[in-house]
């Protein structure tokens, strides 16, 4: 068995917080059920010419079919957006692809006559059906790389872990399942049974490579053994089960089809590769777009109590074709506050918002536990305790009119914090944001984008959010500097000082301009500015402020 010792770790569940993992020693293939053709529908229409299904010429009746018709294929077919029919008959010697983007739904079954090389999922596309004995071949794209990890599941049942990957890699590829009752990761071999509905991690020594499921796909709800078993005190494990989407479809985390008991929380997390942390959703905000769970992917919930005995069901209803099944930015109802690390594009939010049925403490309706990502990802979270949160709900501004908040840069450089849906507090709230480190207080109003320098060594109760005018507990921050902006020349004039510093950043927080005025109030600094927007940050030798421009 070949181990893996990285010169890092992490706490909680980041990926690659242990210390090894097994290789790949072998595996086996898949099972060979075979759907047959059925029955001939009255209302059919033909696929009749290779091509893209969206093609009217394609069809017998120069129409693209809607979710009334069965369709029968008699040509090869490729789908590139979500559409929806009735049925599908896949006859002898033709196939459908459905590519990244496309998806296809429908009420009635699928028959394929063809087996799964007949039915090709492409990564990011989504098959909806309802009957069983279905076979298709789905694909997921997973890169590579010392730090890169992703949590995946298994759309077809019957699966070995050595299945979906190429036996060449079985040297390079570490694939582990968490076990909640010890809080560590568990090695497994190709051998080792891909459960339905379960989640795994899965690492790659190389570049990238394309997992490929083929087999029969699941189409029934899926009922997976929760626990709560954990002995410690660490809130990144303790309760923490990872499950898996177990369809060639999306999962709507907020359906009213999933029954959730009371042991378990409403939040759900989920592997973001390209943030290096976990985006969240709590039925109300998120970076989990909708709370929508991507096909082939794995998910954290969060068991909060033994008894009655923990249990959740991933119900086929809550399946959906996604347009964009892959992360998206967004949601509503919560103010968001993001950061990223102009370095490396890594990025991590928070989420606060007002609601009268939440309580101070840790709501499991509403707020949402912190996991810590990547050792090189920033980490934003609002503490409490000896907790951290990612979303916290609140029944009221804080009476102290502010609020902590905690960052780790994770890597030296340059970052940039931006904040939206600030009415989450009431269209007249003031939100202001305090740079303890630098005394720059940033109105988010009028400048939602905040760029600033940070080290690992910085103090991590770094930054506060003030609310109104009493959050406000050293009103001498409010620094009172005019910024006018031309296409050739920046006038900067600042109120009571006697000298002061100009920096000029684009909005990917590129440094473009840089200029200390030892004495006076004001100055002028030509040049050639292209339109756009800009950050021009002022500092005074106590003050600094952020103010958004646009040069016209």
């Amino acid at each position: 068995m070949k181990k893996i010792y990285f010169l890092f770790s992490l706490t909680g569940l980041a990926l690659f917080s242990l210390s090894g993992f097994a290789q790949f020693t072998g595996g086996n293939g898949s099972g060979d059920a075979k759907a047959e053709a059925t029955h001939v529908k009255l209302n059919e229409v033909v696929f009749q010419a290779d091509g893209n299904w969206n093609d009217p010429t394609k069809w017998n009746t120069t129409a693209v079919p809607g979710a009334t018709q069965w369709v029968v294929l008699n040509a090869n077919a490729q789908i590139t957006d979500p559409q929806a029919v009735k049925g599908l008959r896949i006859n002898e010697g033709y196939d459908l692809t459905v590519q990244n983007g496309g998806g296809l739904s429908m009420e009635g079954d699928v028959t394929n006559e063809e087996g799964a090389d007949a039915i090709v999922i492409e990564h990011g596309g989504m098959l909806l059906h309802n009957n069983t004995g279905v076979e298709a071949t789905v694909k997921l794209n997973l890169t590579g790389g010392n730090e890169v990890f992703h949590l995946f599941s298994s759309p077809v049942a019957g699966a070995s872990v050595g299945d979906p990957f190429n036996p060449a890699l079985y040297q390079q590829i570490w694939v582990r399942q968490y076990d909640e009752p010890s809080g560590d990761w568990e090695e497994l071999l190709a051998a080792s049974p891909l459960a339905v509905g379960k989640g795994y991690s899965f690492h790659l020594d190389g570049a990238s490579t394309e997992a490929t499921f083929a087999g029969v796909l699941n189409v029934a709800s899926v009922t997976p053994t929760l626990s709560n078993l954990n002995t410690g005190v660490d809130p990144d494990r303790v309760g923490w089960n990872l499950l898996g989407n177990p369809f060639a479809t999306a999962l709507d985390w907020d359906h009213a089809s999933w029954n959730r008991n009371a042991s378990v929380d409403a939040q759900v997390a989920v592997w973001s590769s390209s943030a290096n942390n976990y985006i969240y959703w709590n039925g109300s905000a998120g970076d989990l777009t909708d709370g929508i769970i991507p096909s082939r992917q794995a998910f954290f919930v969060k068991v909060n109590s033994s008894s009655p005995v923990p249990a959740i069901t991933i119900p086929a209803e809550a399946r959906v074709v996604s347009a964009s099944p892959y992360y998206k930015e967004g949601s509503t109802g919560y103010m968001r506050l993001g950061v990223t690390s102009l370095g490396n594009g890594y990025r991590d939010a928070i989420f606060t918002g007002l609601n009268a049925s939440a309580t101070e403490g840790f709501d499991n309706q509403f707020d949402v536990w912190k996991l810590f990502g990547g050792a090189d990802a920033p980490q934003l979270y609002i503490p409490r305790g000896e907790s951290e949160f990612s979303i916290n709900t609140l029944p009221q501004v804080p009476a102290t009119g502010e609020m902590q908040l905690g960052f780790q840069s994770g890597v030296n450089g340059e970052f940039m914090i931006e904040a939206s849906r600030l009415d989450a507090f009431g269209e007249q709230a003031t939100i202001h944001l305090l740079d303890q480190a630098t005394n720059t207080l940033i109105d988010l109003r009028s400048e939602p984008v905040y760029s600033f320098a940070a080290t690992t060594s910085d103090n991590v109760n770094r930054f506060k959010l003030l609310f109104g005018t009493t959050g406000i507990t050293n009103p001498a921050l409010l620094l009172s500097a005019r910024v006018y902006a031309t296409t050739s020349a920046l006038i900067v004039n600042v109120a009571d000082a006697d000298g002061f510093t100009v920096e000029m950043r684009n909005m990917t927080g590129q440094l473009l301009l840089k200029k200390q005025v030892a004495h006076g109030s004001e100055v002028t600094l030509n040049g050639n500015y292209t339109p756009g927007a800009y950050l021009v940050t002022v500092t005074t030798s106590s003050r600094s402020v952020a103010k958004k421009i646009l040069v016209m």
